[in-house]
């Protein structure tokens, strides 16, 4: 996970072209990162990204893949010429001035919480494994923390926020600066009631984490009501 610019990107794929690419391939699949925007965002889990970006860090194992060589070869060799508008454009990654890296696609994942930098209402999700390429409308915490995820999406770290950051006509403007100012306690976990409620706080989440990915995976009204 990283950074990397979409506009005219020859690594940004659609789901129905990753299929089509790896449908006699299976194992190449392992080269499509899932892409999340704002809109992918809801509370501990994303939802399922509608793009990938293509990981060329392995250049070896990548050419192994013959039909995604050639694809990208073609596609490379097609790009149209930047139009100087950048007005809208979204990098696939955290800023290299948020991270501390420069914006290219890293080789490591890297677990995070990963939130909008506007939003009408903030949400946290949790990528526990580093699993996720985001855009650069999207901050990133590197840190893979259930109980900071649990403190920032809960009513009073909502009202936290929404009161400490400034109102943009795009949404609350959750910058790096202003959620580093978020009061969190830190456990102290030489202390029983301290370390009983830390556990209690992560094992809820985890719950929460497990019944989000059984609805995304329940076929029938009954299934989603449980």
């Amino acid at each position: 996970t990283g950074s990397c610019h979409i506009r005219n990107n020859p690594l940004i794929v659609d789901a129905q072209t990753r299929d089509r690419l790896t449908k006699k391939s299976w194992w190449c699949r392992r080269f499509f990162v899932p892409l999340l925007r704002p809109a992918d965002l809801q509370c501990y889990v994303p939802e399922k990204p509608s793009r990938y970006v293509i990981a060329t860090t392995d250049a070896g194992k990548l050419r192994k893949c013959r039909v995604l060589a050639a694809f990208l070869e073609s596609r490379q060799h097609h790009v149209p010429e930047d139009s100087g508008n950048h007005e809208h454009e979204e990098d696939a990654g955290t800023s290299h001035e948020e991270t501390g890296h420069d914006p290219v696609l890293l080789a490591e994942p890297l677990p995070k919480i990963i939130y909008p930098l506007y939003s009408q209402r903030p949400v946290f999700s949790l990528d526990a494994k580093g699993r996720y390429a985001i855009t650069s409308t999207l901050g990133a915490i590197l840190r893979n923390d259930p109980y900071l995820a649990a403190i920032l999406n809960s009513t009073l770290g909502r009202f936290i926020i929404v009161h400490s950051c400034p109102y943009t006509d795009r949404g609350f403007h959750v910058s790096p600066a202003a959620l580093g100012k978020f009061p969190v306690m830190v456990p102290d976990f030489e202390k029983r009631m301290d370390r009983a409620r830390h556990e209690k706080i992560v094992a809820l989440v985890s719950q929460r984490i497990s019944l989000q990915e059984y609805l995304a995976r329940s076929k029938t009204d009954q299934e989603r009501r449980l």
